[in-house]
């Protein structure tokens, strides 16, 4: 078993820095079609998380191609699982799912757009969020079970 330096020093951090209790809404990569043609994305949750919201430097922003970013963009650190199907992720092809969101508990909608450290089997990952002052349209389904198929699954 390697060393978990996020362990040691979490201590410290949430010292500074409270977690939240927040809400992760897992996007299914389903949609559901109105009469008109819109669609509206629909998700799996919520699935309640701690969460550490940090400010992102412009060095960094530079660092990420993203020169022309108006938008409020954080680095969340989450507890996470190594279960595939309930790790948070921007974008993940395997299960055909992109924009997880986070609801933090002022009720503000986070669109995560990046996966930046994975270490899920450390127990963590940190995402980039980026907030949606204006909400999103979203259809939300009761969550699937740990370790239980999707309906229609093979299971692999």
């Amino acid at each position: 078993m390697g060393l978990n330096l996020h362990s040691i020093v979490r201590g410290a951090i949430t010292s500074v820095n409270d977690d939240l209790d927040c809400e992760l809404y897992r996007m299914t990569g389903r949609h559901q079609t109105d009469d008109e043609g819109d669609t509206t994305p629909i998700f799996e949750g919520p699935a309640q998380v701690k969460a550490q919201f940090q400010s992102i430097s412009q060095d960094m922003i530079r660092q990420m191609d993203m020169l022309e970013i108006t938008t409020t963009t954080r680095r969340v650190y989450l507890y996470a699982t190594p279960s595939p199907s309930q790790r948070p992720w921007a974008q993940w092809r395997p299960l055909g799912r992109s924009g997880d969101v986070i609801k933090d508990p002022n009720g503000a909608i986070w669109t995560i757009t990046a996966v930046t450290e994975d270490f899920t089997n450390e127990g963590w990952i940190c995402v980039l969020a980026t907030l949606q002052p204006v909400g999103i349209r979203m259809i939300v389904e009761d969550p699937v079970e740990p370790d239980q198929p999707e309906e229609g699954s093979d299971g692999n």
